[in-house]
């Protein structure tokens, strides 16, 4: 809870007259620490959607014109950490920000998931991701990038509980570079297959891909006893792959978790010709 409360914090005093690069990577930096936390459906509800904000947070102080979310906004979230972890039922009430005008597709239904939704007769009906609108471009020149996620290929495809990939852009270090994006939960489970059919507009414009930068893929499905979600697997691309004008029916290779950003880490998820499916379509403008 600490650490969250401390992110918020970071995030309050970043106002938009006085940010530093180190504030901004530090607040990114705190963000990724959501999947080691055990929490329980309510608490990772909560902390999803603060995580949403200080993400739209961040994007709001890295752009020129510094429109988006608040720093008043931003105020408002430490009393919702403060009381979270305190088994205070306010917490899980209406949250303060409405997350959905700044870009969010469904964020009220991001993460709701309740056991009864995952082991009743809801359990296949899919849940809203946090997938963003394709990136607004201001300037001549700039190439968007759109990547198709069509399947991930798994031998116990059919096993999975509200399957979805968050898809993530990393510098060479491993730190994030722009919004962390989540796909809608899927119920189309074939053999082999988990389809997922999905758009993903990255937040970062072609010609801002360094050497060394990446795009992750990472599978997660829900875990009814631990009342958790859980990485099972992930992929990445690299950007010498993004030479192609269009790349076509790529397939990625599963690597085992936990997820490395810095790509040190790196064993083969499984022998077996099973691979993420995805195509990538690029906009000059």
């Amino acid at each position: 809870g600490c650490c969250w409360l401390l992110l918020v914090v970071v995030g309050c005093c970043c106002s938009t007259s006085n940010t530093t690069i180190a504030d901004i990577r530090l607040v990114r930096s705190l963000s990724r620490g959501l999947d080691d936390l055990t929490l329980s459906v309510d608490e990772r509800s909560v902390i999803s959607k603060v995580r949403q904000a200080v993400r739209f947070r961040v994007k709001c102080l890295t752009s020129l014109n510094k429109s988006g979310l608040t720093l008043e906004e931003m105020k408002s979230l430490p009393v919702v950490l403060d009381v979270l972890f305190t088994n205070d039922n306010s917490a899980f009430s209406k949250f303060p920000i409405n997350l959905v005008k700044y870009g969010a597709i469904n964020a009220e239904d991001e993460e709701k998931i309740s056991e009864s939704e995952v082991l009743g007769s809801d359990k296949k009906k899919p849940l809203g991701g946090t997938l963003l609108p394709p990136l607004t471009v201001t300037s001549s020149g700039t190439t968007t990038i759109a990547i198709q996620i069509e399947k991930i290929g798994l031998k116990d495809a059919e096993t999975y509980i509200l399957p979805r990939i968050t898809i993530s852009v990393v510098d060479e270090t491993g730190q994030l570079v722009g919004p962390q994006q989540d796909t809608p939960t899927t119920s189309r489970l074939k053999p082999n297959y988990v389809w997922l059919e999905n758009t993903v507009h990255l937040q970062t414009p072609l010609e801002a891909f360094k050497e060394g930068w990446a795009v992750f893929f990472e599978f997660k499905h829900y875990k009814p006893r631990k009342k958790k979600l859980s990485t099972r697997c992930f992929a990445f691309m690299e950007t010498d792959e993004f030479n192609q004008p269009n790349v076509d029916k790529l397939a990625l290779e599963l690597y085992k978790k936990p997820t490395d950003f810095t790509k040190r880490r790196v064993h083969l998820f499984t022998i077996k010709p099973l691979y993420l499916h995805l195509s990538i379509t690029f906009n000059k403008h």
